[in-house]
């Protein structure tokens, strides 16, 4: 296997999970973020780079589902739905982006 099969499996992951660190700085702020600090926040986190399987693993031995750091504006706002986090943010998710 050559070095570009092994890193075409390896996958991100965030320690710690977007989705808390992102719900822990909404809580400092006390507004919905906007889709720019979302992103921001998931560009900035620390996370490792992991094969697949071994991610989730570590995935399923947390007690919630983090959001996908792709799709992450989209899923934070169903985590904060879900959340039941009032009020709703004025921009609605964008699937596309």
């Amino acid at each position: 296997m050559g070095v570009e099969s092994d890193s075409e499996a390896l996958v991100s992951f965030f320690m710690a999970a977007l989705v808390v660190l992102v719900g822990y700085a909404e809580d400092k702020k006390s507004t919905p973020h906007t889709k720019d600090e979302v992103h921001s926040m998931r560009d900035n986190a620390a996370c490792v780079m992991m094969e697949g399987d071994d991610a989730r693993k570590m995935d399923d031995g947390r007690d919630y589902c983090d959001i996908v750091p792709e799709n992450c504006w989209h899923e934070w706002q169903m985590a904060r739905r879900d959340m039941d986090r009032k009020p709703e943010s004025a921009h609605k998710p964008n699937p596309l982006t």
